[in-house]
């Protein structure tokens, strides 16, 4: 299934693109540049976070983009394509199309607008092209950075529920937020669109 013009042009211009294996090691940098601010949400990202550990999460990406449980993605900056995150959509129900949103983003890029536009644009792509009928979000009610993206987002406030979210090993309350898609990208799923992401693309927290 051929990329169009449109696709092609988003990826360039906002720099969200699928993750490749070639970005394990960027992955790895940007996840030890990150771990103060980080490692308080997600359990995963310490210090001693591995090359090995990079090309792991690399490596899976695109058998899970193909089986349709797991869409990733890279957030690039655009002048020098230095990674500055990720974004991805795991998909909790595949019946009625829906997803769990999550992201993080690297210190250097934090508070520049880089991670609204990211999750913005997963979404918009997670409705249009793989066919997600919600989105949802679930956050730490202390994690005042992504509670904000959530907001200006405009997610409907599903409210604070309790065993949403594991962290450090237990079962915790989080913050739920919901997106419903647009009428008009309702029912249009097709499993040709998986692929409209173009990987060679070199120009754009939660899990």
């Amino acid at each position: 299934h051929r990329v169009d013009r449109r696709q092609r042009q988003m990826c360039i211009r906002d720099r969200i693109r699928r993750i490749k294996r070639s970005d394990a090691s960027e992955m790895q940098a940007a996840v030890l540049a990150s771990v103060g601010h980080i490692r308080p949400w997600l359990d995963w990202c310490t210090p001693s976070y591995r090359l090995s550990d990079a090309v792991n999460w690399t490596q899976e990406a695109a058998s899970k983009w193909q089986e349709g449980s797991d869409y990733r993605f890279v957030i690039e900056e655009p002048e020098s394509g230095l990674m500055l995150g990720s974004v991805a959509i795991r998909t909790v129900c595949r019946t009625n199309r829906v997803g769990d949103l999550g992201y993080w983003l690297r210190k250097r890029a934090l508070g520049q607008g880089y991670c609204t536009k990211a999750v913005k644009l997963a979404i918009e792509y997670g409705f249009e092209q793989l066919g997600f009928q919600r989105i949802e979000m679930r956050i730490l009610p202390d994690n005042a950075a992504s509670n904000a993206v959530a907001f200006r987002l405009g997610a409907s406030f599903d409210g604070l529920q309790e065993d949403k979210i594991i962290h450090k090993g237990e079962a915790k309350m989080a913050n739920c937020y919901s997106f419903a898609a647009p009428v008009s990208c309702r029912n249009i799923y097709q499993k040709t669109d998986i692929a409209l992401v173009d990987t060679s693309v070199q120009s754009v927290s939660g899990f």
